[in-house]
């Protein structure tokens, strides 16, 4: 026990304690220690003050740098670089050592109670999983920018313009857990900034700054990648984040980006084994999910699916999520036989077995029906009402066929002349275009269409489907007898390239902020073939036609023209036509 009255008295520790570095007790005239060793107990009051540690100068300037930037934001969407902040490169790092006695400097300022405000970054960004964002030389987030209005104003703006052609998100629910930014997993935190990404691009107000958060929401998703090692660590968020950033990515930055980040979303995509979500077999819905997150799951699987046949169908490349999966055979429901009267059941033995997405109105409502699963939407003869991203989803399945079609029809001709059964198959996948059309003329009449950009975009998809289907017969017929069996299919791909064109002038009225992100490659389509088959109009006058063919080209490549101020996919799209020789 210490002795009674050690308690340390106010004052300054006389120089015997300092320089034993000693506890003094600042005892007056004598404290404790001086006392037991019987010397003289020195004090000295005329100490000078410490001062500023070094660097204080610069980083003050620096701060005088940032509060600028917060109130003027640059009009570029390039970051700002360390060395463009005066003195930046001056600032040395702190070691802990203590400050010298020689060239003194004043304090800091004290920095106004709106900086500290509008400086104040989301606690969730600082953590360890994303070391890119703590590691920076007082570079400005873009997250630090956008103010809790805006935030609000992104969310809305995703919801009005990125999902009715994205529908992978509940917005009851999305907006459930965003209303607190700091108790938001890693995963939730990647999808909101891949959110707000994505709407800037459907947006003119926020060009400032859009660069600069899409970098940050990919560094994110990229340290959350590193950070996931094991083979079965992943969430639905990580897919539907990277999903998002790669719509952005065709769209604002470039074509072979955007491919390449599709590839990893349909990666985590079989991580997920997103295509067996409704296997009897095995249970998909964990504790504490509901069938709301099924469905978000379903919706996730089917758009990276149609995706992945965009990315196919516009530069050929294999396609990676296949039809074929190895699965167990599935039962149909009681449910699923009610929908479809008088279809033949496939058996699902290598079939995906996911659920068709379901209406928007009962996913939004919490009570989404179970669909029919995607084999048996095609094996059934009878009509069926399906939603627009479900009939999109037939749609491009069968030109993933068409596309398998081509590349074995190619094969084939290598060893003779043109096989029986490549026009028994084309004639069965043009059947079963033309069973989707009449579909959605029945389900989406013109005036519905206009406000529904889903809708709209898989109509123009059908059109688009006939003209592909064309486009690979002519690449294989070689012979006269091919060529003369080609021509009532090539009438029909006129009248769906000029159908586009009518299309394209509808949605004009609903507003290219509102407009599908792969809707650029539906209308190239249509204009292709209007552009390199003017010798057909020549040959075949007699053929009636909605209106001259000129006029319909120049619809389309207009329509181009101005999608491609929003949109990256329409300009490229217009380079691969003029590359072909069509004049733009």
């Amino acid at each position: 026990m210490g002795r009674v009255g050690s308690r340390q008295q106010p004052g300054s520790a006389c120089d015997e304690c300092r320089k034993r570095k000693l506890r003094c007790d600042r005892q007056r005239p004598q404290c404790g220690t001086c006392a037991s060793v019987g010397i003289q107990c020195q004090v000295n009051d005329r100490r000078r003050p410490r001062r500023p540690r070094k660097g204080s100068d610069v980083l003050r300037k620096r701060i005088c740098a940032l509060e600028h930037l917060l109130s003027n934001p640059p009009a570029t969407t390039l970051p700002v670089k360390a060395q463009e902040i005066d003195g930046m490169d001056e600032l040395p790092v702190h070691r802990g050592s203590t400050a010298t006695e020689d060239d003194p400097q004043p304090p800091l300022p004290q920095l106004p109670n709106d900086f500290k405000q509008n400086a104040q970054v989301d606690r969730s960004c600082q953590t360890e999983v994303f070391p890119a964002f703590s590691s920076g030389p007082f570079s400005p987030s873009a997250v630090t920018v956008l103010t809790d209005l805006m935030k609000r104003d992104l969310v809305q703006l995703y919801f009005d313009r990125v999902h009715p052609v994205v529908p992978i998100l509940n917005q009851a629910k999305t907006c459930a857990w965003s209303l607190d930014p700091y108790s938001l997993s890693q995963y939730q935190l990647c999808l909101q900034h891949a959110m707000w990404t994505v709407s800037m691009a459907q947006s003119a107000q926020y060009d400032h700054i859009r660069d600069r958060l899409y970098s940050e929401t990919r560094a994110m998703l990229n340290a959350l990648d590193l950070e996931d090692s094991a083979m079965g660590v992943c969430q639905i968020e990580q897919v539907q984040a990277w999903l998002l950033l790669t719509f952005y990515e065709f769209s604002r930055t470039n074509y072979r980006r955007g491919w390449i980040t599709a590839g990893r979303a349909f990666r985590l995509v079989q991580l997920l084994q997103l295509y067996d979500l409704d296997n009897p077999n095995t249970a998909k819905i964990g504790p504490g999910e509901d069938f709301v997150e099924l469905e978000e799951r379903r919706r996730t699987f089917w758009v990276a699916y149609c995706l992945d046949r965009f990315v196919s169908i516009g530069n050929g490349s294999p396609l990676t999520l296949n039809e074929e999966v190895v699965s167990p055979g599935i039962k149909s429901s009681t449910a699923s036989k009610e929908t479809l009267p008088q279809c033949r059941f496939l058996t699902s033995h290598g079939q995906i077995c996911t659920r068709l997405p379901c209406r928007e109105v009962g996913f939004q409502s919490g009570t989404p029906r179970p669909e029919c699963f995607l084999s048996e939407a095609i094996a059934c003869n009878e009509y069926l009402s399906l939603s627009p991203l479900a009939e999109c989803t037939i749609l491009v399945t069968i030109a993933g066929r068409a596309l398998t079609h081509h590349r074995v029809s190619a094969v084939e001709s290598v060893y003779g002349n043109m096989p029986q059964d490549f026009w028994a198959r084309h004639e069965w996948l043009y059947s079963m275009i033309s069973r989707r059309i009449k579909n959605l003329a029945i389900d989406y009449p013109s005036i519905p269409m206009i406000i529904d950009p889903m809708a709209m975009f898989t109509c123009m998809a059908s059109q688009a489907s006939v003209i592909y289907l064309c486009i690979i017969m002519e690449s294989l017929a070689k012979d006269e007898a091919s060529r003369a069996r080609m021509v009532p299919y090539q009438e029909r791909a006129f009248h769906a390239a000029q159908e586009i064109a009518r299309l394209g002038r509808e949605h004009e009225r609903l507003g290219y902020f509102k407009t599908h992100f792969f809707m650029p490659l539906a209308i190239s389509l249509g204009a292709k073939w209007l552009g390199l088959h003017t010798d057909f109009r020549i040959e075949h006058p007699e053929r009636p036609l909605i209106e001259p063919t000129e006029v319909s080209l120049q619809a389309l490549l207009g329509i181009l023209r101005r999608m491609g101020e929003m949109n990256n996919l329409a300009t490229y799209q217009l380079s691969v036509l003029k590359g072909l020789g069509i004049k733009i």
